[in-house]
């Protein structure tokens, strides 16, 4: 029976309508006629067949109700000219000057409206916590990394004359190589000349570098979001997935905590490199693979070079990403020999992008220094590895020598390049071997951690329902990529990959959020068609035609060679029932439910709170009063906030190492070894940050956070002479010390007894009472140490008696005898 409901929506467009009005002509003059009889392209005529509107008769085709049809195309006709008519008369009225008619009637201004609301919704979920960034004058990015860049790109726009001194570029140089004290051990030189020409063009000033950190995550959010929509509606050609696709990523926490406004991390940067490389490579395997050299291809190829090349330069931890793109050249040429087809020609394109991008890659290295050799070399191993692996498998498919001997090949090919290039290079192995560890070997970074635990719930915390919706397509395109379906193998690749990374460090779920997005935007329009709200989603009613085909439809016209331009409508006219209302809405609140309940804590997660942002103010305005430099105003701090406090303190925040490497050591360590780090820490530190973390008995923590550094009789701690309290935050759950060599007081008093003395200290937000006690001998002399100037009470037996411990004393660890 003929789809009414098809019949309509054909007939409303002027294409469509005119290939139902030929395919009823031809279907007059004959009872059956074959697909090459109506000047019908495949995509379309598909679409006539799966709606019922043609249907298989013997060994050709017929119209199931050339009626229904030959009123369709009379209908349409007649309201196309009605509406031809209505405009013109509108226009000799002069109402076209006021109205737009032709946006009205191709939907172009529908379009615009649901453009704006998806930006607005990416724009909204990411930075309605503008107050907590921008405050007062002062742009304060979220968590502790963003600092670092901040600090990078301040010191390229110091060094470089503006936009136009390229030489600038090679002051990235030390990334990843261990050169140079500004960038030594980082891996991210793309990014940094990136955000280096783009502060230079909006000011090349400090503000121009805070502005652009705050905000380019959320241009990146944008961008990552344009590919995705761009992968499921032109290129797997359903423009239904690619808004659901572009939607889901916008509420997928995880995503929306790494773009978000003042994550000005390097993260944000690979999504858009990413989703470039999957969008590139599905570009390329869509095309006619009878044709690889074709202009269409070569621009393919093109753009999958640059974006390999660019997600390469992009983050040293690229090579991970990368190899989900081996994986792909490593399933598909056995396919390819399978299916008797030569690797070599069906995966040049692929191969052509890999020697793009070890052009651009290795130009760089060896042009500008970016990256390390190790890095820079990964786009020419997979040229190198995938033009071995394609070569093998046409040899061995003209020799039909199986394709077991070339997954012999796969499998010993690497172990025997690895075990020469230890006897050769070992060094390049040990690297190799130390980012296998990386992935595996957990730290206390919280990144690191495993995502599918009891504590993120099983993952949704950063995933959101997504991970739900989009894991069973995952599994049914590894059926459709087994089948040879070169997109989808593409798409597995990928997606299967990150998962994978994902499930060992929740670093990784971001990344992969962006094909995950692609996964749900088919599962919730397949969900929508299991309702008949909608139809089936472009994919599945291709795979649904290539199985029709394989079980002996031979006459079932191919699919479209080239990346499908349309889609569906939204909705069928007729299919608006409860039971369709109810499935919808189900869906709707499933997502905005899960999303809205985990989305706002990840992205206010990384917010930098007051306190630490109040603290790191206090210490610059205190550090210029005591006209302190760096790295006499270095802040000894928990490594997570490290960099936030050295950056407003000093500006210099480009490395947490020593904290990360000293600070649990120094808070944990016996009470008693105070003198000792004080020793360490004197030459280069100004403040030192105590805040509330786990308390063991008898350390520093406890008795710098309990106690002020105070004696305590109640845990056995001796007083600090060397830790001068002199700020807590209003919930004085951060405290601030300075270190002062202390003034040594001298003093008699009665043989053998103690002398205690005291002093009321007031800090801002806090004052307390400091005790300090020594024993005198048994000539009476006694000596103490103290790090606070003032009046001090002393007490020795029944005597007491004061006496004043002056500034100077205290700074200069001059004695102060007293009581003469």
């Amino acid at each position: 029976m003929t789809d009414e409901g098809a019949l309509h929506e054909f007939r409303d467009d002027p294409d469509h309508r005119a290939a139902l009005e030929a395919v009823l002509e031809v279907d007059e003059a004959s009872d059956t006629w074959a697909f090459e009889d109506v000047p019908v392209d495949t995509g379309r005529f598909g679409r006539f067949v799966d709606r019922g509107i043609v249907e298989k008769a013997g060994g050709g085709y017929r119209l199931v109700d050339p009626d229904a049809v030959r009123r369709a195309v009379e209908d349409g006709q007649a309201a196309s000219d009605t509406a031809a008519e209505s405009s013109t008369e509108e226009a000799e009225r002069g109402l076209t000057e006021d109205l737009d008619l032709s946006a009205v009637s191709t939907g172009r201004l529908p379009a615009v409206g649901v453009t704006v609301a998806v930006i607005a919704l990416f724009v909204w979920t990411r930075a309605y916590i503008y107050p907590d960034v921008f405050r007062g004058g002062d742009i304060v990015l979220t968590a502790n990394d963003p600092y670092y860049y901040r600090y990078a790109v301040e010191r390229l726009l110091a060094v470089s004359t503006g936009p136009l001194d390229l030489a600038t570029l090679t002051e990235l140089r030390g990334t990843g190589s261990g050169q140079g004290p500004i960038f030594a051990g980082r891996g991210e030189p793309l990014f940094l000349a990136t955000l280096w020409l783009a502060a230079s063009l909006l000011g090349g000033n400090a503000t121009a570098a805070g502005t652009l950190l705050a905000w380019y995550p959320v241009g990146a959010a944008l961008l990552t979001g344009a590919l995705v929509y761009l992968v499921g509606a032109r290129i797997l050609g359903d423009h239904r997935v690619g808004l659901v696709a572009a939607i889901s990523l916008a509420l997928i926490p995880g995503f929306a905590f790494r773009t978000s406004l003042g994550f000005g991390d390097h993260h944000a940067f690979d999504y858009i490199w990413l989703m470039a490389t999957v969008a590139s490579l599905l570009w390329v395997v869509a095309l006619d693979p009878d044709d690889p050299f074709a202009r269409p291809a070569s621009w393919a190829a093109g753009a999958l070079g640059v974006s390999i090349a660019g997600q390469t330069l992009a983050w040293e931890g690229s090579p991970l990403v990368l190899l989900a793109l081996a994986g792909y050249l490593a399933v598909k040429v056995p396919l390819d020999v399978l299916a008797d087809r030569s690797p070599l020609r069906e995966n040049a394109p692929v191969l052509l992008a890999t020697g793009i991008a070890a052009a651009l890659t290795l130009g760089c290295h060896l042009a500008l220094g970016w990256h390390s050799i190790d890095v820079a070399v990964v786009p020419t191993l997979l040229l190198v590895g995938g033009l071995g692996l394609a070569t093998a498998g046409d040899f061995v498919r003209d020799r039909d020598l199986g394709v077991e001997a070339l997954l012999s090949l796969e499998i010993g090919g690497p172990l025997v390049g690895l075990v020469a290039l230890f006897l050769i290079v070992p060094g390049t192995v040990m690297r190799l071997l130390g980012g296998v560890s990386f992935l595996f070997l957990r730290s206390n970074i919280a990144e690191k951690e495993p995502t599918f635990t009891l504590e993120s719930a099983l993952g949704l915390e950063l995933l959101g329902p997504f991970v739900l919706l989009g894991l069973p397509v995952m599994v049914w395109g590894l059926r459709r990529a087994a089948a040879g379906d070169r997109q989808w193998l593409a798409l597995s690749a990928f997606g299967w990959w990150l998962l994978f990374l994902t499930a060992l460090q929740l670093r990784f779920a971001a990344h992969l959020a962006t094909l995950l997005a692609v996964f749900s935007g088919i599962s919730v329009v397949w969900i929508l068609a299991r309702v008949d709200l909608t139809a089936l989603p472009v994919p599945v009613q291709r795979a649904r035609s290539d199985a029709e085909r394989e079980v002996g439809d031979e006459n079932r016209p191919e699919p479209e060679s080239g990346p499908p331009t349309g889609g569906t409508r939204w909705v069928e006219p007729d299919s608006l029932t409860v039971r369709s209302g109810v499935a919808t809405l189900l869906v709707v609140a499933l997502v905005v439910g899960v999303s809205g309940f985990y989305l706002p804590g990840e992205v206010e997660g990384s917010i930098v709170d007051d306190e630490t942002y109040q603290t790191a103010k206090w210490m610059n305005t205190y550090a210029d009063e005591q006209g302190w430099r760096y790295p006499e105003n270095y802040v000894f701090s928990r490594w997570g906030t490290n960099r936030v406090y050295n950056y407003f303190v000093s500006g210099v925040s480009q490395n947490y190492s020593r904290a990360q490497s000293n600070y649990t050591k120094f808070v944990y360590n016996d009470s008693q070894a105070s003198a000792a780090w004080y020793d360490r820490l004197r030459n280069d530190t100004g403040f030192v940050v105590i805040e509330p973390l786990p308390r063991n008995p008898g350390t520093i923590q406890q008795h710098l956070y309990v106690t002020y550094g105070s004696r305590w009789t109640e845990a056995v701690h001796e007083a600090v002479s060397h830790y001068r309290a002199v700020y807590a935050s209003a919930s004085t759950r951060k405290k601030v010390f300075t270190l002062v060599p202390g003034a040594t007081v001298i003093g008699t008093a009665p043989a053998n007894v103690a002398v205690e003395a005291r002093t009321t200290v007031e800090i801002p937000n806090e004052s307390f009472l400091y005790r300090q006690q020594a024993e005198t001998g048994s000539d009476g002399e006694f000596e103490l140490g103290v790090p606070y100037p003032g009046e001090y009470e002393f007490t020795a037996g029944n005597e007491t008696w004061t006496a004043t411990v002056p500034e100077a004393a205290v700074q200069n660890g001059t004695a102060v005898r007293i009581g003469e």
